[in-house]
This record gives structure tokens, C-alpha cells and sequence, in this order.
């Protein structure tokens, strides 16, 4: 009797078996189902990789701890912060320059991507939980399955990230670097920069612990401007075309070529604000750029932006070098960046018919002041003595922007410091810069660029600093409560403060 109750037992025990195999195959095969469709959608979503930071040779292990973590939350915050100022860009500039005519491309229109959710995310890797449901399903099988399946999906979109922290030199010449890459992912890195740093510190540092200790710091001192620039690389790629169709007309595409070159020069011209920006770490921004803008005009050989933006990162380069004690290097920045003006206004002169010829005519004005200004920073005789001539006929000027006007302030401070001038000259040029500095501060807000940079701009260092804050602070007053203001109104606040520093115009 006890053998025929085991069998008759037995029985379901053998079926609710089978049943729970079978619900487990089914849970297992549904799993492997969404992993792949998870997988799937995994690649198609733009992510951003940001790899652990790599030590190169010579770097000790424990002066890039933390490095990591740091990138990556730097990285984020810099993301959020540039997509304004990449929309800012593009508007102000490739979109402005569509509508007055400066250049024609197909498509019509441009616009910054809002980008943020999806650089947010990190990426992992999509293939893993599937492997691990088809080892789960198919043990022997499994890693052949989920090989075959990771070749079927599509690639992966989006970038890779890498940073390698370095070092060079002992002693006086001692160095720490920060190499920077960005690639899209499974590809060979297109845009990489180097920001080097140095301390009194390190280069006395009279122990190992003490070398170790001061690399740390410097390092994580240069995250600031590698994470800005990761930035830039990153949102520049986000310039996309806009999908409007107008009247219900299809939509025309904009050519790979042209798109990519409206992203090279987004990221060249976010790299000029970062020199101004990050000036200590100027030059990481500036061969990465110039290659961007070399690109960009290449790509867009009848746009004359690429060029105007090169010259600016030139004399940008030539400042740097300047200020540094390179003088003869950065004379020859000066030079290139001459030449990139006489390209530029070139290809303003050489717009069609289409083109607005006043907001063309304002665009070959502002692009000569600055020329002016590098033409008497190149030392080369020939190019001085054009810009002395030129400097007439920056007096009366057709742009009246702050931006103008303030360029046309730092050209007649070069001016007026230039060596062999007569004391007639020289106050001449001074009493047109503070007027010209004057104009620009009470024509924009205070929180705008002429207010920000006046006080350590070096191109304004032949006005007396002092008198420059005391300047500063009586425009300031002056136009306090006065917004906006008429023409007549800025002149007598401008005159007025002048008064106050003892400068009027020199009687010829």
C-alpha cells in the first residue's frame, strides 16, 4: 500500500517539475527578449563614455586619485552651463549671418539640439545583462549567441572621453600636463589637446612626497579648463538642422559637409570665449581650434566666418605669447592673424547679391579695427605703417555697438604706446581710447563684457589702471538710473567722466 501511494505521489511531483522548468525557460527566454530590445535601443540613444582617467609613464598612481570621479562631475556641469552659451553662438552668428545674406547654405536654417537629458546618461555596457540571460537560458550556447547578436545590433552612438595626466621636465622646466582626446565611439580620436601647469612649488620641491603632493593639486587644478573643453567638443556636435518646412515645401538637407562645418566652426568660436575665459590655460584651447577653423573653411569655402574667427584666435595666441616674454613668436601670431583678416573680408566682399550691403559693410569695419590693431602688434614695418595711415579712418565709426566700440578703445591703446610717436600723437590716440572705452561702457550692461574686462584687459594696459577704475566707477554713477539712454545723454555722461580724469581733447 505505501509503494502505490510513493507512485501516485510521485506523479505530480514529476509535473509541477516540468511546469516550473518550463515556467523558468519562459521567464528566461521573455528576459533575453527585453535585454535585446533594451540592447537595441541602448545603441541607438547618442551616450557620452567618459573612461577613467589613464596614468602615462611616470605618473605615480596615487597623484590621479579621485581624477575620475571629479571629470566626470565637471564634465556635467560644464555641459549644462555651454548649451546656452552654444546657443547664444549660433544665434548671434551663423543664424544672423543666414539672414543678412553673408552666406548661403542648403537647408535655410541651423539650431542648437537640446541635448542635456541624453548626455547626461552614462553609458554601460547594453550587451551585458543580455549575455547574461542567454548563459542563464543556454549555458554552453550563450556567450556564442550573445557574440553573434552584439555583431547584428548597431554600433553604438555617441563619444568617448579619454584624459591622461603626464609630466615633463625636473627641477626649473618641471611640468604637469592634462592630454585630452574626444572620439566618436569605435573611432580613432579627431579632436585632442594638452593644458600644461606649473608652480614656484613644484619646481622646488625638495622630496618626492613633496613633488606627489604638489602633482595632485595641479592636476586637479587643470580639470577646470579639460572639462571645458570636452564641453565644447561635445555640444558643438549638437548643432543640427532644423526640420521646419516652410510654406509645406519639403524639406531641403543640408549636406554632411556643410553641417560638419557649421559644427567646426561653433567649436572654434566657443574655443575664442574660452581663451577669454580660461586665460591661464589659453593655449590648450588654441591649436585644437585653429584645426577646427582650418576645417570649417575648407568645408564652407565661400562662408567668411571660419577665417574671421581663426584671425581672432590668432591674435588671442599672440597676446598669450606676448605676455609670456615669447615677443618674436608672438609677432608672427599677430602676422597670421592679419592674414586670416584679409581672407575673411575677401570673402565679405565676394557675397552675392543677396547679401544686406550695409550689415556687410559693418562686418568689413569691425574685421579692419582689429586688423589695425594686430598690423601695429606684428612690428613688421610695412604692416605698421599701413595701420598708422588706417588709424584715421577709425575715428568716425558706422557700427556703434559696445562691442565696436570697445575694440576701437584697445586699438588706440596699442596706438598710443607704439614707440616713435610724437607727444602730439600720442595724446591724441590716448583721449580717443577713453572715449572709445567711455561709449562702450555706457552703451551695454554692466554685467557685459566691456564692464568685466576693462579693469585687466591687456590690451588697455597703456591706460593707467587706476584711472581706469576711477574711470569705471564714474561712468558707472553717472549713467545710474539714466536707461536707456539718447545719444546726446551717453556723450555728455562720457565727457563729463573724462573731465573728472583731466583728459580733453587735444587742440591740434
Amino acid at each position: 500500500m505505501t509503494g502505490v501511494l510513493a507512485v501516485g505521489l510521485g506523479n505530480p511531483a514529476g509535473v509541477i517539475t516540468a511546469w516550473v522548468i518550463a515556467l523558468l525557460s519562459l521567464t528566461a527566454a521573455v528576459l533575453v527578449a527585453v535585454g535585446l530590445a533594451r540592447a537595441w535601443l541602448g545603441r541607438r540613444r547618442p551616450q557620452v563614455v567618459i573612461h577613467d582617467v589613464e596614468l602615462d609613464e611616470g605618473v605615480p598612481g596615487e597623484a590621479a586619485a579621485g581624477l575620475s570621479v571629479q571629470l566626470r562631475e565637471k564634465v556635467r556641469r560644464e555641459l549644462r552651463l555651454h548649451h546656452s552659451d552654444a546657443t547664444h553662438a549660433e544665434m548671434e552668428t551663423v543664424e544672423k549671418d543666414l539672414a543678412d545674406g553673408l552666406v548661403t547654405v542648403r537647408g535655410g536654417t541651423v539650431r542648437m539640439k537640446d541635448f542635456r537629458a541624453e548626455l547626461d546618461r552614462t553609458t554601460s555596457d547594453s550587451m551585458a545583462a543580455l549575455s547574461a540571460g542567454l548563459r542563464a537560458v543556454a549555458p554552453s550556447e550563450g556567450e556564442g549567441l550573445a557574440v553573434a547578436l552584439d555583431l547584428a545590433l548597431p554600433a553604438q552612438r555617441g563619444w568617448s572621453v579619454r584624459c591622461f595626466p603626464t609630466m615633463r621636465g625636473y627641477g626649473a622646466k618641471a611640468k604637469v600636463g592634462l592630454s585630452v582626446e574626444v572620439a566618436r565611439l569605435g573611432r580613432a580620436p579627431d579632436a585632442v589637446t594638452t593644458f600644461w601647469e606649473t608652480s614656484d612649488a613644484l619646481k622646488n620641491a625638495g622630496s618626492d612626497a613633496a613633488r606627489l603632493a604638489v602633482t595632485r593639486e595641479l592636476l586637479h587644478e587643470l580639470l577646470r579648463p579639460a572639462s571645458v573643453w570636452i564641453a565644447i567638443q561635445l555640444v558643438a556636435r549638437h548643432l543640427e538642422q532644423a526640420p521646419d518646412r516652410p510654406h509645406g515645401l519639403p524639406l531641403v538637407r543640408r549636406s554632411t559637409r556643410e553641417l560638419t562645418g557649421l559644427q567646426l566652426q561653433l567649436a572654434g568660436q566657443m574655443s575664442l570665449y574660452a581663451t577669454w575665459a580660461q586665460r591661464d590655460a589659453a593655449a590648450g584651447f588654441v591649436a585644437q581650434a585653429l584645426k577646427d577653423l582650418e576645417r570649417a573653411a575648407q568645408l564652407l569655402p565661400q562662408y567668411y566666418r571660419p577665417r574671421l574667427t581663426q584671425a581672432a584666435i590668432y591674435e588671442r595666441q599672440g597676446w598669450s605669447r606676448r605676455q609670456s616674454g615669447a615677443d618674436s613668436r608672438a609677432q608672427d601670431a599677430f602676422m597670421r592673424a592679419i592674414e586670416a583678416f584679409d581672407e575673411a573680408e575677401k570673402l565679405l566682399h565676394a557675397c552675392g547679391d543677396e547679401a544686406d550691403t550695409k550689415k556687410r559693410d559693418d562686418a568689413i569695419e569691425r574685421l579692419a579695427v582689429r586688423r589695425t590693431k594686430c598690423q601695429l602688434l606684428s612690428d613688421d614695418r610695412a604692416q605698421v605703417n599701413i595701420a598708422l595711415q588706417e588709424l584715421a579712418e577709425h575715428t568716425q565709426l558706422r557700427d556703434s555697438g559696445p562691442v565696436q566700440l570697445y575694440n576701437a578703445a584697445c586699438l588706440f591703446a596699442v596706438a598710443m604706446a607704439y614707440p616713435g610717436l610724437s607727444d602730439e600723437q600720442q595724446r591724441l590716440f590716448e583721449w580717443r581710447s577713453w572715449q572709445y572705452l567711455g561709449q562702450a561702457l555706457v552703451r551695454s550692461d554692466e554685467d557685459s563684457a566691456p564692464w568685466s574686462r576693462m579693469t585687466d584687459d591687456e590690451e588697455l594696459a597703456a591706460l593707467d589702471a587706476g584711472r581706469r577704475a576711477e574711470f569705471r566707477t564714474e561712468i558707472q554713477k553717472r549713467s545710474d538710473g539714466h536707461s536707456p539712454l539718447t545719444d546726446d545723454q551717453a556723450a555728455l555722461i562720457v565727457v563729463g567722466a573724462l573731465e573728472v580724469l583731466g583728459l580733453r581733447k587735444p587742440v591740434p
